[in-house]
């Protein structure tokens, strides 16, 4: 589901888009992500909420050394390409000569975005050291076309649009407004109307996102009615989360987060070990989705005592228990 890149030139050409002065040397971060509700359905069409959270990071540096080859990092190498085709058609002198180093404490392919983190940092890393001010919207089409388009890992915008934005955000990717305008409708949420979030992740469920979406796109472009009746729920219990947080209700969001988990794991999308980190926070009377495509799950709590009920229950799966900093 690329954005429409002809749509996204215009868009280019709205927003101030003039060169600054470039860095010899440009750094730049970006967080992860938890997915609070209506993932997965941001690659068919959906709607989403998701945050970031500031407890990791993952941080790109881009220095301009003469000689030094180009970087063989995939990840790194994939931003490159699509950073150099943006700079080409916007008229613009292609990134070369440049060594590119990385570095990240994001917990590895358990569905926090972290992948993409390293991917958002680098374009950052880039657009800094060129001189260029990008988009939220662009960067996340560019972000997701250095995964997608260039390393062939099937995934949504969902990642790409939070990361690029930070925070906690509301996406409707509409099909009608993904393909006229080239992008969704994104909005800012208000992170103090959540209740007590916690995320949790189990390193031994670690399983790339790419899993999830490459079954699913199949299912969804055969049109499977199971998949198309849990895209259509997804959206709904998306919107209800939404009018939720807007109302002050946001301690109410529970049960919609446990419904979004439950059409997963009937449509056979969660592992073994996120279903085990799930019920054992449920038997503790918290909420618990799918935080991605991952072994990390995301929920509410009641409060401190519940808490540390989460981190001893589920230490003993392995798994480690965060009240994530948004």
């Amino acid at each position: 589901m690329r954005a429409n890149a002809n749509v996204l030139a215009d868009l280019y050409n709205r927003r101030p888009f003039s060169p600054l002065k470039g860095l010899m040397t440009s750094e730049a971060v970006a967080l992860p992500r938890a997915a609070l509700v209506g993932n997965p359905s941001d690659g068919y069409y959906g709607k989403t909420i998701a945050f970031t959270f500031r407890d990791f990071s993952a941080r790109v540096t881009v220095d301009e050394v003469t000689g030094l080859p180009l970087p063989e990092t995939p990840l790194l190498g994939a931003a490159l390409e699509v950073f150099n085709s943006y700079c080409a058609r916007m008229g613009s002198e292609v990134a070369s000569d440049l060594a590119m180093l990385f570095e990240s404490d994001i917990p590895y392919k358990l569905g926090l975005g972290g992948s993409s983190a390293i991917v958002i940092a680098c374009l950052r890393a880039l657009a800094g050291h060129s001189g260029y001010d990008l988009s939220p919207e662009v960067m996340a089409d560019l972000a997701l076309a250095a995964e997608r388009d260039v390393l062939g890992i099937p995934a949504g915008l969902q990642d790409r649009v939070v990361q690029s934005i930070e925070g906690l955000v509301y996406m409707d990717f509409d099909r009608t407004l993904i393909e006229g305008r080239g992008f969704g409708e994104y909005v800012v949420l208000d992170p103090s109307e959540l209740p007590l979030i916690y995320v949790a992740y189990m390193p031994d469920a670690a399983e790339g996102s790419e899993v999830t979406h490459s079954e699913l796109r199949g299912r969804f472009e055969a049109g499977d009615p199971k998949v198309m009746s849990a895209i259509a729920e997804w959206k709904d219990l998306t919107d209800q989360v939404r009018e939720l947080l807007d109302s002050g209700k946001g301690a109410a969001i529970g049960p919609c987060l446990d419904r979004n988990f439950a059409i997963r794991r009937e449509l056979g999308l969660a592992g073994a070990g996120t279903i085990a980190m799930a019920e054992a926070a449920r038997a503790l009377g918290a909420s618990a989705n799918s935080a991605g495509s991952g072994g990390a799950i995301v929920g509410t709590y009641d409060g401190p005592e519940m808490f540390s009920q989460l981190v001893e229950a589920l230490r003993q799966l392995g798994a480690s228990v965060i009240a994530p900093s948004i």
